[in-house]
């Protein structure tokens, strides 16, 4: 089962590794609003939940109206904030997987030109290797 992590028109699908929130570019859900950190919280599946961090925020991470303080389950119609904003966790089916946070969340499942960048983990901005672009239509 996958899942896709909203707020507002933006998103991101949560994959095997840690899906970070905030307002800073390098953030896998750049947030632009004045509650949001520039690192605010993470969310990752561990042992088949999802548990959501704060990462020292100063407007905090909410979950169910409660401040968290250390990681949280959350699932599916979850009441989730981040500072003063919604956030939503969906089941996503897995041709809806090819929607991306730089593409918007109106997209025509079938109809994807998809771009793909690879980011070193030991420091934003730093690549393994130049971004390669692709694209599927209606494979």
């Amino acid at each position: 089962m996958r899942y896709r992590v909203r707020a507002g028109s933006r998103g991101a699908l949560l994959g095997d590794g840690e899906l970070v929130i905030g307002r800073s570019s390098y953030c896998s859900l750049v947030l632009e609003h004045a509650s949001v950190s520039r690192v605010h919280a993470s969310i990752r599946l561990v042992n088949g939940r999802i548990e959501i961090s704060d990462m020292g925020s100063s407007n905090g991470t909410f979950v169910r109206g409660r401040r968290i303080k250390e990681p949280t389950p959350i699932e599916s119609g979850d009441d989730v904030r981040i500072g003063s904003q919604a956030l939503v966790l969906e089941v996503v089916r897995s041709r809806e997987a090819a929607d991306t946070s730089r593409r918007g969340l109106d997209v025509d499942p079938f109809d994807v030109d998809t771009e793909f960048e690879t980011m070193d983990t030991a420091g934003p901005g730093k690549t393994l290797g130049p971004a390669k672009s692709g694209s599927r239509k209606g494979s």
